[in-house]
């Protein structure tokens, strides 16, 4: 999901050092891999990949390798019939109606969504706010205070993370009422997503506190993902 965004932005001044080598990572990880959700992720990641950078000389590589491999993988995994297959070539979590002009992540935008999605598409849209959440911690954890407050991945992490907490109270509050399973997995993320955005507002803080701005003027809301 990072190597998708930074390929965004920053662009091809982060794909140009993409070489063979780490093509042929992605391929090991894609034959070997023994995590079926990293393999998904990563599968997902080439399709968008081929569908909306092929003009990116930096992703040649790994593009043409995947066009190589993708028969294979598609079959080994268990095959994918074409209605499946173009929520795969859209970004990971994309919304049911598939816009090849509007290639992004699912939690890559602001919305509410209180329609349940299917068992497939919640699991995942479940783990790319986990994996969002832990993405937002480390990066604050690895960015120094006087660098949050203008921190383009900090903001694109919170951000997903924020839409992704409101689409997840969504579904908690869908009808039919989820099954106790699936409500226990709601919470759950819920609450992760919960702890990197009270983690990140700390770090604002702090960055404040430390860059001496306390002005009410100059401070910003507590944003809140109800």
């Amino acid at each position: 999901m990072l190597i998708r965004i930074l390929s965004d932005n920053p662009g091809p001044t982060f794909t140009r050092n993409l070489d063979k080598k780490f093509s042929d990572t992605a391929k090991e990880l894609l034959r070997s891999g023994r995590d079926g959700s990293v393999r998904q992720l990563l599968m997902e990641t080439l399709d968008a990949f081929e569908n909306t950078k092929a003009d990116d000389e930096g992703l040649r590589a790994i593009i043409e390798m995947w066009k190589k491999e993708k028969a294979k993988a598609y079959k080994a995994y268990g095959g994918i019939p074409e209605a499946t297959s173009r929520a795969l070539n859209a970004p990971a979590f994309s919304p049911p109606a598939f816009n090849p002009q509007a290639q992004q992540e699912y939690f890559n935008r602001s919305h509410v969504n209180r329609k349940m999605p299917n068992p497939v598409e919640l699991a995942n849209r479940l783990e790319e706010a986990r994996t969002s959440a832990k993405l937002l911690e480390q990066v604050v954890a690895c960015t120094p205070p006087a660098e949050v407050l203008n921190n383009d991945l900090i903001k694109e992490f919170s951000d997903r993370c924020l839409s992704a907490s409101r689409s997840i109270q969504g579904y908690m509050s869908s009808d039919p009422t989820p099954d106790n399973d699936t409500m226990e997995s709601l919470i759950d993320t819920n609450e992760q997503l919960q702890r990197s955005l009270n983690q990140h507002q700390r770090a604002i803080l702090q960055a404040k506190k430390h860059m001496g701005i306390n002005s009410s003027s100059a401070a910003s809301p507590v944003r809140s993902a109800r």
